[in-house]
């Protein structure tokens, strides 16, 4: 027996008690209190604009990921339950644009036409509820009515979602499944067109430690007569992904910053045959593994040091200078790597000869030339990268094009006198005429140091021989 008159935490067996309510929260939230509102539960009880839409919280590793990828092209449409603003919140962080992302509560919403991205949150949105109570609380799913209801009363969300679940394989990450207007979606969007097995990939894949029997549900939902006794241990094998949102996330990150620079280096123009590209790509997996490798830190750090780091490269690369906002991520292209073969712009961007130039450092780092750290981003004269060769250590600068280049020194980040690596994409300036400026302070007669990758891949028709020419012409 609980004796109501004592507090909640003198309950006997409450953890027992939770774990058993956990699933049961939509009949909990179907309550009816007396002369209250049907979600009285939820928007006074369970305080639904106070948890969940409270400006003080800050995006985690998990969202910010999230954006990154968005903002790499990878994530054209989301679809959330949850009712927190955290994924928008990432995505204007590090875009520096609120219109990046269309959230998508009502049926109007999806009218929405010039965001990038998609947020279809289809249990409704506390941020949306709390700035506009009469058009978007009565759209906060939770009790076990609406949930029934659901397809019924969202016929716009419906649809929108039936057709990206019946075009797209799905990623499920923290979701739990059980709520049966979820599995639902993917039964009607499998009876028109289902999903084969063995396929391409899975159609559908859940990222938590074990799956869960309404997880089940849903697969034998999505593949239908194709789900047999002899592939069902197959397709839970191949749909399970067991790990937590930030461990994977953070790999899909790198996973796709180095699966689009191998595609940008196999499709530079040079002498270079396949399977020596192939080789060359060896060096961007050396490059990734060492900062998955990196020290140990918090998962959220790791994520906004990428950032930083990442964008001081490219803003270095492609503008000569560093992000005036740190937290602002610049990606490497707005669209996926099978898309990067057919933009008309990447061979005159440099962003092929970049690839090339650090599959290069990767080779180098391989084969024990040196290593390889990232610039210190407090010293407002350190590199994007830096290359620690027995002898010493030399900062690098990436240049997509001479204007590029030229702001280097413009800028005072580097200067004729000055003993950096400057690895340009395309042809190499001569700086000088247009900066004769030096560093305050600065003595000597050293020079930086600079290569063209354009060039080099147009004399060399091997890995071996295009870090042998790198190292000769920058003297390492």
């Amino acid at each position: 027996m609980i004796d109501l008159n004592q507090s909640v935490a003198s309950w006997p067996d409450l953890p027992s008690l939770l774990d058993r309510l956990a699933g049961k929260y939509a009949d909990l939230l179907d309550v009816v209190v007396d002369g209250e509102e049907d979600d009285y539960l939820l928007w006074e009880g369970a305080r639904v604009i106070e948890v969940f839409a409270d400006p003080t919280i800050e995006p985690d590793a998990e969202h910010l990921c999230i954006a990154i990828l968005a903002l790499e092209g990878l994530l054209p449409e989301i679809m959330s339950a949850n009712w927190d603003g955290l994924i928008e919140k990432s995505v204007a962080q590090l875009s520096g644009n609120g219109s990046f992302i269309n959230v998508c509560v009502r049926p109007e919403d999806v009218r929405q036409v010039g965001a990038r991205v998609h947020l279809i949150k289809f249990h409704g949105c506390a941020v949306l509820a709390s700035q506009d109570e009469g058009n978007y609380r009565q759209y906060l799913v939770a009790r076990k009515s609406q949930i029934d209801q659901w397809r019924d009363d969202h016929p716009v969300l419906v649809q929108n979602l039936i057709n990206i679940i019946r075009s797209q394989a799905t990623l499920m990450i923290g979701l739990s499944a059980q709520d049966s207007n979820i599995r639902s979606a993917f039964a009607a969007a499998t009876t028109v067109l289902n999903w084969p097995w063995p396929g391409t990939f899975p159609a559908i894949a859940f990222s938590q430690t074990q799956l869960g029997d309404d997880q089940l549900v849903l697969l034998k939902n999505v593949y239908r007569d194709g789900m047999t006794p002899a592939n069902r241990e197959d397709i839970r094998s191949e749909s399970h992904i067991p790990t937590y949102a930030k461990q994977l996330l953070l790999a899909l990150v790198l996973n796709i910053l180095s699966g689009k620079l191998k595609v940008l280096l196999n499709g530079v123009e040079g002498r270079l045959p396949p399977a020596e590209r192939d080789r060359l790509a060896e060096g961007v997996i050396a490059l990734r593994n060492q900062i998955a490798d990196a020290e140990p830190m918090g998962r959220y750090d790791f994520v906004r040091l990428l950032v930083e780091h990442f964008s001081r490269l490219t803003g270095i690369f492609r503008n000569g200078v560093v992000p005036v906002d740190a937290a602002r991520y610049l990606a490497l292209t707005t669209s996926p790597a099978s898309h990067v073969a057919f933009d008309p712009g990447i061979p005159a961007s440099g962003l092929q000869e970049l690839a090339v130039a650090i599959a290069t450092l990767g080779i180098g780092l391989e084969l024990g030339l040196w290593k390889v750290h990232v610039g210190a981003t407090a010293d407002p004269g350190s590199g994007a990268l830096e290359i620690q060769t027995p002898i010493r250590r030399f900062r690098i600068f990436f240049a997509a094009s001479a204007e590029s280049a030229l702001r280097l020194f413009s800028s005072g980040r580097i200067s004729s006198t000055d003993d950096g690596i400057i690895i340009h994409s395309k042809s190499v300036i001569d700086p000088k005429p247009r900066s004769p400026a030096r560093f305050v302070g600065r003595t000597g007669t050293r020079e930086p140091r600079a290569v063209s990758i354009s060039t080099l891949l147009a004399e060399v028709s091997t890995v071996a021989e295009l870090a042998e020419r790198f190292q000769r012409e920058v003297a390492l």
